[in-house]
This record gives C-alpha cells, structure tokens and sequence, in this order.
C-alpha cells in the first residue's frame, strides 16, 4: 500500500493469472484503491497475454470504468498490440478488425498505427486513412498528424484532405 510494492504486487498478478486468469481477475474486484486495482490490472493482463490474447482482450473489456476512463483500457489494449506486434505487422492489422468496441478500438488503432509510423510515416497515413470515419481512429490520427507536422505540414494538410469527419479536423488542426 502507500505506493510501495506495486511492482511485487504486479509480479504476483501477472503469475497467477497466467496459471488462473478468472481467479486473478476476481482479486481485483476485492481492491478499493484505483491506483492499486490499475497496478493489479497491469499484472493480470500481463499474465493473461502468456497463454494468449483471448482471455486478456474479455478481461479488458468487462473492466469496469475507473478514473481515467477509457484511457486505462485504451493503455492496456495497447499491451495487447504490443504482443500481437511481435507476431508481426500483417497480423497486428488483421487483429485490429476484430477489436469491435469502440473504446478499445481506439488503443489498437493508435498502438499499430505508430508502429508503422516508426518505418513508415506515408505507410501509416495511408493505412490510418481508412479508419477515417471511425471515432476510434481519431487518437491515432492526431498522433499521427502532430509527429508529421513537426517535419512537414504541408504534407499532413495534402494528407488531411483525404480524410472525413473528425480524423479530417484533426489532422488539420495539428498541422496548423
């Protein structure tokens, strides 16, 4: 408690979950604090991710809300896309299909979007593109957009013209 042992606590999470993800999952349900219930999350979704992505995407997204909202789940879809990464880029872009909540979405989307961005900037603007119309492609757009600008605005204001509804405004303001 009191900020200390986090990090064991997450140890012994993250071991558990991996032998008995439900049951881990159940501990969390009995902690008060939400910084202590974010730090046991982190520990059952990395010991979930071991034996698969399944089990860590259910527990996500049953997660109830907390604080900081949509952002820790969007943190821990992340995690998820980190390891799919690992298999791969085609199998990152693929798994971002079958992430149909919008909310979690959102972290996938902004996850394998900036991976591509790491080796390819048109790449990921033109992969991004077709999310377009979806609210979940919005935080990857403007991260997107605002590492672009610094290099080259003109660019993003040609590439924003491409885009619709909020991506579109999105891309622009960060280029302005």
């Amino acid at each position: 408690r009191g900020g200390r042992g986090g990090g064991e606590m997450s140890s012994v999470l993250a071991g558990w979950a991996t032998v008995d993800g439900a049951e881990a999952a159940s501990y969390l349900n009995g902690l008060e604090d939400e910084r202590e219930q974010r730090t046991a999350a982190f520990g059952i979704v990395q010991g979930m991710l071991v034996n698969g992505v399944g089990e860590a995407m259910s527990f996500i997204q049953g997660m109830p809300e907390s604080e900081g909202g949509d952002r820790t789940k969007g943190m821990f879809v992340a995690m998820v896309a980190g390891e799919i990464l690992e298999q791969g880029l085609d199998e990152a872009k693929s798994w971002v299909d079958t992430v149909k909540d919008p909310e979690l979405r959102k972290g996938a989307l902004a996850r394998v979007t900036m991976e591509i961005m790491n080796d390819d900037r048109q790449a990921a603007a033109d992969w991004i593109a077709q999310f377009g119309d979806e609210e979940s492609a919005v935080p990857a757009v403007s991260r997107l957009a605002d590492s672009w600008s610094r290099e080259d605005p003109q660019a993003v204001l040609k590439w924003a013209d491409q885009l619709s509804g909020q991506s579109k405004a999105e891309a622009y303001q960060e280029a302005v």
